[in-house]
């Protein structure tokens, strides 16, 4: 089951039902969902493209133990939802999220970032995040180098924007520990 964390501004809640319009009303942007694996998000986005996510993505991998989803909120309006993280343990990449346009640039994302990390590696007790971005999201980027990861290589993947050269991030339980008493 996915818990809620908190950190100092955000509540991180199961990602659900009640969750389902304000995804559908904030999630289909072009700035968005232009980084986001084709693969996997429909583009145009479906008008029930939040509530079928939900129930047919959401739903199944958590019930499974497979996968943990998490509303992004601010604790200042507990109710609305922000974006969305995720985290999967049979993937090759493990981490996952997006947040509204309206709230880049005030480090939510890193802030969910380093809770859903924490969660990872102290809950679940894994060893290794491997994260993949495309190498034009430099503000993706710039999250994953503030969480501690370390840029390890490069391949190349289908986005919505289209097939761009994407870099593969990791980070180990081992470096992650190091890093926390670094930084106190």
């Amino acid at each position: 089951m996915t818990p809620i964390l908190e950190t100092k501004r955000l509540l991180l809640t199961p990602l659900s039902m009640t969750d389902a319009g304000e995804m559908q009303r904030i999630f289909p942007t072009w700035e968005t969902v232009k980084y986001l694996n084709a693969d996997t998000i429909p583009w145009p986005y479906p008008e029930n493209g939040a509530e079928d996510f939900i129930q047919h993505v959401v739903i199944p991998d958590t019930l499974a133990g497979n996968g943990f989803f998490w509303a992004i909120k601010r604790k200042e309006n507990p109710e609305k939802l922000i974006g969305v993280i995720d985290l999967h343990l049979d993937e090759e990449f493990n981490r996952g999220f997006w947040l509204s346009e309206a709230w880049r640039g005030r480090g939510f994302t890193s802030e969910a970032s380093e809770s859903v990390n924490e969660f990872w590696f102290d809950v679940l007790g894994m060893d290794k995040l491997t994260v993949s971005k495309a190498c034009d999201n430099i503000a993706s980027s710039k999250i994953s180098e503030s969480n501690g990861m370390i840029l390890t290589g490069y391949g190349y993947t289908d986005y919505i924007c289209g097939t761009l050269k994407s870099e593969v991030w990791e980070m180990t339980k081992e470096t992650r520990n190091l890093r926390k008493k670094c930084n106190g």
